[in-house]
């Protein structure tokens, strides 16, 4: 079976973001999917070159089929991409967006709190450098590493983009605002 690629875009400084991305990372073996922090230079060039503001570092943003999913709908896609039942969860899209983006924005307010008092490690690093040796482990070449790796992702998913506009998928490109 092809890897599939995604980017999550993820606060950088926050340690529920950080223990997010370790959960996600140890539970999806394929190894399509990779991390970088909003705040770095790849994670501005990717939110720009997908429409969407480099300077906003209070979501989340998942990168995936030539799409861009934010916030709850990024966190539903992200556990269709993981082993076991979590991909069951996605269920949860039946929920109507406004109610699931409450829910969201509630948890994201308090999340550097979350973080601290769950005790979920280090955030990922503005620059995306493992800040732990268990986190070095768990994202050990997860991260985007520069420049070079955030453009050939970018164009991969151009071309995923226009061969599913091109297929009259309809799904090719949009943002999930």
């Amino acid at each position: 079976m092809a890897e599939r690629k995604a980017v999550a875009l993820v606060d950088g400084e926050c340690a529920l973001c950080g223990g997010l991305a370790r959960f996600a990372a140890k539970r999806e073996r394929a190894g399509g999917l990779r991390f970088a922090a909003l705040q770095s230079e790849e994670g501005r060039y990717l939110l720009r070159e997908n429409g969407l503001d480099a300077e906003r570092v209070d979501s989340f943003v998942l990168l995936k089929d030539g799409r861009a999913y934010e916030r709850s709908s990024a966190s539903l896609e992200l556990l269709g991409l993981l082993d076991g039942g979590w991909p069951l969860l996605r269920g949860l899209r039946l929920v109507p967006r406004p109610l699931r983006d409450a829910v969201y924005d509630a948890v994201a307010a308090v999340r550097h709190q979350l973080g601290r008092a769950a005790r979920l490690g280090e955030p990922i690093g503005v620059q995306g450098a493992a800040c732990s040796v268990e986190q070095g482990r768990e994202l050990s070449g997860r991260l985007l590493q520069g420049m070079e790796q955030a453009r050939a992702f970018r164009l991969e998913q151009a071309r995923l983009a226009k061969d599913q506009a091109a297929a009259g998928s309809g799904t090719g490109g949009e943002k999930d605002a």
